[in-house]
């Protein structure tokens, strides 16, 4: 048995969904509009959770708010979300095995944002910065992480497309990135 929360149309929270300690949860096909911090929360031990189908549009107007966040929960996956108009598109925080899967996503600062983490596939994700060229930070960011997968992805308009720093084992295949100073940028990373 786990939490399914599906179809519903949430407008005008702090935070529209936020699912905490409750494995196996499935968050699929709802829309989300005007939410102040985040859209989604999967949290604290949440694992082999899953984030599918949803809109989420106008989430966060602080600097860290997140479409989608997935947070000490492993083995997440978020397939198939329109995020929109968000400070970050997806974010992932010390997650293991996490699955951030074929996304629209038009954020202002991080399209995707991943840190403490192993085991990342990062694929067929479209990520635009909205308010044009320059405008977001980073499309894909990937920080003190390991065995990440950041392949197939389309990037447009931020200041650095694909970048991946204090991490091991990254492999980072058949991207395109667009309208960037820096296309792809690595440091320290083994």
């Amino acid at each position: 048995d786990c939490i399914v929360v599906d179809n519903n149309d949430l407008n005008s929270f702090d935070d529209g969904i936020v699912i905490r300690d409750s494995e196996g949860a499935q968050g699929t096909d709802n829309e989300l509009t005007d939410i102040d911090d985040d859209g989604i929360r999967i949290l604290n031990g949440s694992h082999n959770s899953y984030v599918a189908g949803n809109t989420v549009n106008d989430a966060g107007f602080g600097t860290f708010d997140q479409g989608v966040v997935v947070a000490d929960s492993n083995g997440v996956t978020v397939f198939d979300n329109d995020i929109s108009n968000a400070q970050t598109g997806v974010a992932g925080f010390n997650s293991d095995n996490l699955t951030i899967d074929d996304n629209e996503i038009d954020a202002t600062n991080y399209g995707i944002s991943v840190d403490g983490s192993a085991g990342l596939t990062i694929t067929n994700n479209d990520v635009d910065a909205n308010g044009g060229p320059g405008n977001g930070v980073r499309g894909i960011s990937v920080t003190n992480s390991s065995d990440a997968n950041v392949e197939d992805n389309r990037v447009d308009d931020f200041v650095t497309g694909i970048y991946a720093t204090r991490s091991s084992n990254v492999e980072i295949d058949n991207n395109d990135v667009l309208d960037a100073d820096y296309g792809i940028y690595a440091n320290r990373v083994s």
